[in-house]
C-alpha cells in the first residue's frame, strides 16, 4: 500500500480562510524552497518543527534525524488546524511531531524524492488538502519479471486526508491551470489508522 484515503469531504474551509488571512506567514521561513531542490516551487509555513539543540557542548543533528519537535509562534495563529490536530490525534492515535502548510503554484511540481532520516523512519506522513486537486505519485518498486517501474498515481482533492508512503520514491504534480495546491503535511508517531480502514 502506497497510498491510503482516510476520510473525505472533511470541511476544509474554516483552515483555507486561516491561511488565506495569514498568507504573509508563507515569507516568514523560506528555507524548504531556497535549500531543497526538489522543493523549489513550493512555499510553507512551519506550525511544528524541528528544535534546533543551542546548548554549546551539544552537537548538531541533521534535520531528517532530529526527533525534538517544538510548536513555532505561527501555530498560535490557526486555531482551526490546532483543532483539526486534536480530533485526528483522538480519531487515529499517535502524538503529532511536525506539521506544515504547504503551498504549490498551478501547474507546479514536487520533484522525485525520497524523505530519509531517522526522523522519518518512525513517524508516518499525512495530507489534508486544502485547496485544489493534484497528483500524487509514488514509484512502485520493480518487479522482477519486468524492466520498467510502475507509478501508483492518486488524485489528491480538497478535504481529502490521505496517508502515503513517503519512505519511497515519490513527487506531486499540481496539474490546474489556476488553482494553486494547497495541504497540511504532517508526520505522526504511533498512530493506529491502519487499524481503522
Amino acid at each position: 500500500m502506497k497510498h491510503c484515503k482516510l476520510k473525505d469531504n472533511i470541511n476544509v474551509l474554516p483552515m483555507l480562510k486561516e491561511v488565506v488571512m495569514q498568507w504573509k506567514d508563507f515569507d516568514i521561513d523560506t528555507g524548504r524552497q531556497d535549500t531543497i531542490e526538489c522543493q523549489r516551487m513550493t512555499q510553507s509555513i512551519n506550525l511544528r518543527k524541528a528544535k534546533k539543540e543551542t546548548a554549546v557542548n551539544m552537537p548538531q543533528v541533521h534535520i531528517n534525524d532530529n526527533h525534538n519537535t517544538i510548536d513555532t509562534e505561527t501555530y498560535e495563529r490557526y486555531p482551526k488546524i490546532k483543532e483539526f490536530m486534536n480530533w485526528f490525534e483522538s480519531t487515529y492515535g499517535g502524538e503529532i511531531y511536525r506539521i506544515a502548510i504547504v503551498h504549490l503554484p498551478p501547474e507546479g511540481v514536487v520533484d522525485s524524492h525520497i524523505d530519509e532520516g531517522g526522523y522519518y523512519a518512525d513517524k508516518d506522513r499525512f495530507q489534508l488538502v486544502l485547496s485544489g486537486y493534484y497528483n500524487n505519485i509514488v514509484m512502485k518498486d520493480p518487479m522482477p519479471e519486468s524492466t520498467f517501474i510502475e507509478d501508483d498515481i492518486e488524485m489528491y482533492s480538497a478535504g481529502d486526508l490521505w496517508w502515503f508512503d513517503n519512505k519511497s520514491m515519490h513527487n506531486v504534480e499540481n496539474i490546474t491551470k489556476n488553482i494553486p495546491r494547497i495541504a497540511i503535511i504532517f508526520d505522526v508517531l504511533g498512530s493506529y489508522f491502519r487499524e481503522k480502514i
